[in-house]
């Protein structure tokens, strides 16, 4: 009779504590929901890709993108002021076809005339293993928002030319981790004419970067202006090459830098890395397919209440 008695009150009991664990479940999963929102907490879960992502990173694949670099050394050499003229580009592009370079891309904007001779030459030399940059900038007004797009002169497409829009999209805390979101983006226009097969549409995709600046093989435009007397033979031989920026002097986060972005190694080392390098890693995250795809809203919500339940 007494056991019965026991079991009778445990009942009651063992059914109140439950609907308690129940109620504080649904308590902090909803306190967790709304925290979740909070820009410090996106802040913070940008901060954890940041430090995984560059704990153990992923090796250089043997074939990544060579950068050739407009840098410092270059413009003393050259001794030209920026811009230089597109002329001097077409000896660029023609020495690098004449080297075996696979696929050239020129992370550099030519959508105004120049001095005529020079667009002509640059025209002559273009065709389907180059890519050009292009921009796209949204434009505010009082009455509507709208993306403009700044292309290359039609001189060079009709030149066989391709083009990619180098543009990139920044987190707001200012680093870049994400794949851009279009799918004639340079990098991706690159990867496609050095005949890999590229997959439409990359939503959330965060980008895998494999290490600090000047992580990608760098050499300066004027040695690749002559390869035969500065560089190791066969260096571009099947090569992507991209050619941009890359000025090592204005590339810290104190100084800023023309063409320099954030990446999540900036925090290690205090350096931007090149628009250029920046488009290589691009080039490699999308041709090799080490991209991190980001979970969506509804499976962090299934993940955050399962563990809620779990831990209960």
């Amino acid at each position: 009779m007494s056991g019965s008695r026991s079991n009778a009150r445990g009942g009651p009991m063992l059914g109140s504590r439950q609907l308690k664990l129940t109620a504080l479940s649904l308590i902090i999963y909803v306190a967790l929901t709304l925290i979740a929102q909070l820009p410090a907490w996106s802040l913070l879960d940008n901060r954890a890709f940041d430090y995984l992502s560059t704990l153990n990173p992923l090796p250089l694949a043997s074939d990544s993108p060579i950068v050739v670099a407009i840098d410092e050394p270059s413009l003393a050499e050259i001794q030209s002021q920026w811009p230089w003229p597109r002329g001097l580009h077409a000896r660029l592009i023609t020495a690098l076809r004449a080297a075996g370079a696979k696929t050239i891309g020129m992370d550099i904007i030519f959508a105004e005339p120049s001095n005529p001779g020079d667009d002509a030459a640059l025209a002559a030399a273009l065709g389907p293993d180059v890519v050009l940059a292009g921009d796209e900038t949204l434009v505010t007004s009082a009455q509507a928002d709208q993306f403009v797009r700044v292309l290359p002169l039609q001189m060079f497409s009709d030149a066989y030319a391709l083009t990619g829009i180098a543009s990139i999209t920044l987190d707001r805390d200012g680093v870049l981790r994400r794949l851009p979101p279009y799918d004639d983006g340079f990098a991706a226009t690159v990867a496609t004419a050095a005949g890999f097969e590229i997959p439409l549409g990359v939503p959330n995709k965060l980008l895998q970067v494999y290490g600090p600046a000047r992580t990608y093989p760098t050499v300066s435009y004027y040695q690749a202006l002559e390869p035969e007397r500065f560089l190791p033979d066969g260096f571009f031989k099947d090569r992507i090459v991209l050619v941009g920026l890359s000025l090592q002097t204005a590339a810290t986060v104190e100084k800023g830098g023309a063409d320099a972005y954030a990446t999540p190694y900036t925090v290690h080392t205090g350096h931007l890395t090149a628009g250029a390098e920046i488009q290589a890693t691009i080039v490699d995250n999308i041709r090799l397919g080490s991209s991190v795809t980001e979970a969506d809203q509804a499976l962090r919500q299934l993940l955050l209440f399962g563990a809620v339940v779990i831990g209960a």
